[in-house]
């Protein structure tokens, strides 16, 4: 016992040595270099500047160059336009803005029942007319050219100088949500037939018209015409050919100096994203056991996000009448947000990002 009392002496000398020191006093703590102000962190500085110009210039770089490489197109004060899908939303709110901006246009609001066309009627705008129209039938396509045709000869100058027909915003839409899988196909045709058949069906009737006074085509897609996304595949895919019949309308039109435009809205106050979202899968949807990851509360809250935060349709109405009256409209006018993410990231994004990273950024 004798021979261990001294390690266990030596260890407890040790631990006192190995001490920590005190803590230093006050005077001796070196000051705290100033905080610098919240202007200062921020300030805006020159190389800023650089990026946000530059930014700004090759967004506009498209613009520009179609500017200093074509003409003016005619821009129409007075003659008839017709805005199909008018009983609500963006169509109702373009064929307004259209006839309030332009007084001398006869503006022709394509609806589909008596009383959405008393509602058109109850605005009292004398060059506001409703007229009854299914883009998916061609007895009514051709019934309604013939009103308005009519209409329009009896508001000439002369009997035999009618005002001319100049414009054509291409808005009925329907949409559907549904990974591919399980969309079932009715559904899917109909969304064709409205979003794209119903499209080409009224502009061939209108054309011939359109060609002789150098009118507009203004067809209403969609940001999801730039790029798609799970469950609204088949509204995509329709969104697309949209969008592909449109460029092809603009380069066999151009020589008659007929002009054909897009607009590519995000998410706009409208019941068509009222019905997507009643639409999206429940737990008892069939698609919800194959694709779990499609119906997760993440995904309805995004949806439900993308409501609350929907633009105004005067934001879409704006660029309808730019591609409408302005001397240069553009061919494509992306408009509005997706969750407060601008529309323009979106197509931009779409337009130059690898397939893979826009799959891992969209379905994050």
């Amino acid at each position: 016992m004798g021979e261990s009392a001294t390690p266990v002496k030596a260890v407890h000398e040790a631990a006192s040595s190995s001490a920590p020191p005190p803590p230093p006093t006050s005077a001796q703590i070196p000051p705290r270099p100033a905080s610098k102000p919240v202007g200062e962190l921020y300030r805006i500085r020159p190389w800023h500047t650089v990026i946000v110009l530059t930014l700004a210039l090759l967004l506009d770089l498209p613009f520009l160059i179609d500017r200093l490489a074509l003409s003016p197109y005619t821009s129409h004060t007075t003659g008839g336009v017709l805005v199909t899908g008018a009983s609500t939303g963006i169509g109702r709110d373009s064929a307004i803005t259209l006839a309030t901006k332009e007084p001398g246009l006869i503006v022709y609001a394509g609806v589909r029942n008596l009383r959405d066309a008393k509602a058109i009627t109850a605005l009292h705008l004398p060059n506001l007319l409703p007229v009854t129209l299914d883009v998916t039938k061609d007895n009514s396509v051709q019934a309604a050219r013939r009103t308005i045709l009519k209409d329009l000869a009896s508001r000439g100058p002369e009997p035999d100088n009618p005002l001319p027909f100049v414009g054509l915003v291409n808005n009925a839409g329907v949409t559907g949500m549904a990974p591919l899988e399980h969309h079932a196909l009715p559904e899917v045709e109909k969304i064709f037939a409205v979003n794209v058949f119903g499209l080409l069906r009224v502009t061939q009737a209108f054309l011939p018209e359109i060609r002789k006074h150098q009118g507009r085509i203004i067809n209403i897609s969609s940001v999801l015409g730039a790029l798609t996304v799970s469950s609204f595949a088949a509204y995509s895919a329709s969104k697309h050919a949209m969008e592909s019949l449109s460029d092809g309308l603009r380069r066999e039109l151009r020589p008659f100096g007929v002009s054909v435009s897009v607009i590519q809205p995000g998410f706009v106050a409208s019941p068509i994203h009222a019905k997507a979202e009643t639409a999206a899968p429940s737990p008892s949807f069939p698609a919800s056991t194959d694709y779990p990851h499609l119906s997760t509360p993440a995904k309805r809250a995004h949806l439900v996000r993308c409501r609350a935060h929907a633009a105004s349709p005067r934001s879409t109405s704006a660029a309808v009448a730019d591609a409408l009256l302005q001397p240069f409209p553009r061919t494509r006018y992306p408009v509005a947000a997706v969750d407060r993410v601008p529309a323009v990231v979106f197509t931009l994004a779409a337009a130059i990002l690898p397939d893979r990273v826009m799959d891992s950024w969209l379905e994050a």
